[in-house]
C-alpha cells in the first residue's frame, strides 16, 4: 500500500473513530483497520428434484427447429412423466424460448391438454 493510500484510510480512519462508529476496512492487499468481526457470506446451495437437463430434453430439439408460424404443443402426460411441476416446465420452456429467438417472438397458452407455444417472429 502507497504511503497516501495510509494516510487517507488513517483520516477516515480517526473520523470514524471521533463519530463512535465501528468499522473495518479491509484493503487488496489484505491490510485491516478496525475491530470488526467479518463473516464471510455463505454460498447457498440448492437440491435439485430432477437431473439437469431433463426438462431441456422435452422441449430444447422442437424449439431448436421450429420456424415461424409452427406450433409446438407438449403435452401434459409428457411433462407430467418428467416428474415435474406444470409451472416449472412452462418456465424453463418459455426461458429458452426467450433466450433462443428473443424476447415478444413467441406467445404462449395453456390448452386444454398441453401447454402450447406459437413462435411469432
Amino acid at each position: 500500500m502507497k504511503d497516501i493510500q495510509i494516510q487517507a484510510a488513517e483520516k477516515a480512519i480517526r473520523l470514524l473513530k471521533a463519530a463512535g462508529a465501528q468499522y473495518k476496512v479491509i484493503f487488496d492487499d489484505g491490510t485491516e483497520f478496525g475491530d470488526l468481526e467479518v463473516v464471510t457470506k455463505k454460498k447457498r446451495t440448492r437440491v435439485c428434484s430432477i437431473p439437469s437437463g431433463t426438462m431441456a430434453a422435452l422441449y430444447k430439439s422442437a424449439m431448436d427447429n421450429a420456424q415461424v408460424g409452427d406450433v409446438l404443443s407438449f403435452s401434459f402426460t409428457d411433462i407430467d412423466k418428467l416428474g415435474v411441476p406444470r409451472k416449472s416446465f412452462r418456465s424453463a420452456a418459455s426461458a429458452y424460448a426467450s433466450a433462443t429467438w428473443g424476447n415478444g417472438s413467441y406467445t404462449s397458452t395453456w390448452a386444454k391438454d398441453a401447454f402450447e407455444i406459437l413462435r411469432i417472429k
